[in-house]
């Protein structure tokens, strides 16, 4: 990437992350719970899945998101099939689980109509970690109203609930990735697993990201493995104030994304021999 004066770099990173973040102005951003990332991979051969998994599990825990114990319930879910929108309609029938609410929190699916589409399954805990009801309709309230009690108020700044990522579903038609790298795959998995990207809105922009690979044309050079920019996001986004509203979490990330990059190159998360 050419160089680029202060507000140029300021203006690529706010695109980036804006690009990566479902920030809304009256509710936290999904994150996945301290030490509760946990990758399974179908579709491939047994030994490339289980690479993928692992490669998934090391960077997680490179960029402070925490991979959990194994065993462990799956909460990142990455399918490899023929056909995205046949697996959406075998899924709805078949498992429906995987496609539906939790807690009264909407479905949004990223990348609807491409090769890879991915979503997650997010509920809301209050402050002290329970889950958040939702109401069955009363006098006072209609129904599927969450309900948030507590001792203490929210402000402009902070609320009384956070999000938190119960499952990702990531599907991915097996030519996608074909003359891919298990590392580039895993770590465009990891990426599509704790964002809200929609890669094409990455389109044009001048940064570095291994998001773009399975959208590269024939010849084009692409990351081998996660990029500072990559590595700078998922460290950001993690340590956040969980509490915090979309838009200071926003801030925060741009921020926190810049210092990193200022820094200089950030440490690889290097491939396990």
């Amino acid at each position: 990437m050419r160089g680029e004066t202060e507000s140029e770099r300021r203006k690529l990173i706010l695109r980036y992350a804006k690009a990566l973040t479902d920030a809304v102005p009256s509710s936290a951003i999904a994150l996945y719970q301290p030490d509760d990332y946990c990758p399974a991979v179908v579709g491939l051969s047994p030994s490339i899945n289980a690479a993928i998994t692992a490669r998934m599990r090391q960077v997680s825990d490179a960029a402070g998101i925490g991979a959990a114990k194994t065993p462990c319930a799956t909460s990142a879910l990455v399918l490899f099939v023929d056909s995205v929108e046949a697996t959406l309609k075998a899924l709805a029938s078949e498992h429906p689980e995987y496609m539906s609410e939790i807690n009264g929190e909407d479905i949004l699916y990223w990348g609807r109509g491409t090769p890879v589409t991915a979503w997650k399954l997010n509920a809301r805990i209050d402050r002290d970690g329970n889950p958040v009801p939702v109401t069955i309709g009363s006098d006072f309230f209609p129904a599927g109203v969450q309900l948030v009690q507590s001792l203490t108020s929210s402000s402009r700044l902070e609320a009384m609930s956070t999000v938190v990522i119960a499952m990702s579903v990531l599907l991915v038609e097996r030519p996608a990735v074909s003359g891919l790298t298990t590392q580039q795959i895993a770590d465009y998995a990891l990426m599509r697993s704790v964002s809200e990207v929609n890669p094409a809105t990455l389109a044009g922009q001048p940064v570095d990201t291994i998001l773009k690979v399975i959208d590269a044309k024939p010849g084009e050079q692409t990351p081998l493995s996660l990029t500072d920019w990559d590595l700078a996001y998922v460290k950001a986004r993690y340590s956040l104030n969980r509490l915090n509203l979309g838009g200071r979490q926003l801030a925060d990330i741009r921020l926190k994304m810049r210092r990193s990059l200022d820094a200089g190159p950030l440490e690889k998360v290097s491939a396990k021999p």
